[in-house]
């Protein structure tokens, strides 16, 4: 049966990166523009403008290839204008057209992502998201960002594995652009917590014991 896998996530979750990683696979049909840049404008993706009319989907957009990917974030910027993508529509319409559509949310760190619509989108764009992923009538994996950068191959293997789909974790280029995580411009070092004064009191009653 052919599938199609639907990455979509708030804006600025992490989209691409996953997007990039599971188009790497031979026998998916992906999107090629992103392999070598690390970002691309979403309504380039070929599959962008159905998601504004997916009434414009038609069978023979599936011949070409039995495993298909693409990624959405919601919102996403469609011809220069802020578009929440017919998501619902869209995984009705092609599962009519006889492709089974596997969804996979992108989730990152909540603040981290709130920080990074303000910075780009000028205000927080994350509810809408959360809102219009509540309203899917479908089995929906969460696929985190946090864990792609902190167990790598070995997380791309259990997802993989988890929602049936192929993805080439053994290929040296599946981390190319990441050789660091996009969170750490947002982390910073905290001088001091509340909490810190007992839990250093603990450590050194532990350290006394031994």
């Amino acid at each position: 049966m052919k599938k199609l896998l639907l990455l979509t996530g708030p804006q600025g979750s992490g989209n691409h990166i996953f997007s990039r990683i599971f188009s790497m696979h031979p026998d998916v049909k992906g999107w090629d523009a992103i392999l070598d840049n690390y970002w691309v404008p979403t309504d380039e993706d070929f599959f962008a403008k159905y998601f504004v009319d997916p009434s414009q989907m038609t069978a023979d957009i599936f011949e070409s290839s039995d495993l298909f990917v693409t990624d959405i974030s919601c919102p996403f910027v469609y011809d220069g204008n802020i578009t929440i993508p017919k998501l619902q529509d869209f995984i009705n319409k092609t599962e009519s057209l006889g492709v089974k559509v596997i969804v996979g949310i992108i989730v990152r760190d909540e603040d981290i992502n709130t920080e990074q619509q303000k910075r780009l989108r000028k205000g927080r764009t994350l509810d809408i998201a959360l809102n219009e992923y509540s309203n899917l009538s479908c089995e929906l994996n969460y696929l985190s960002l946090e864990s792609l950068f902190l167990h790598k191959q070995n997380y791309l293997k259990w997802v993989s594995k988890v929602i049936d789909f192929p993805l080439d974790y053994s290929n040296p280029n599946i981390l190319k652009f990441l050789d660091t995580s996009p969170n750490k411009k947002y982390v910073k070092y905290v001088e001091e917590y509340w909490l810190d004064d007992v839990v250093k009191k603990g450590l050194t009653s532990f350290d006394n014991r031994q």
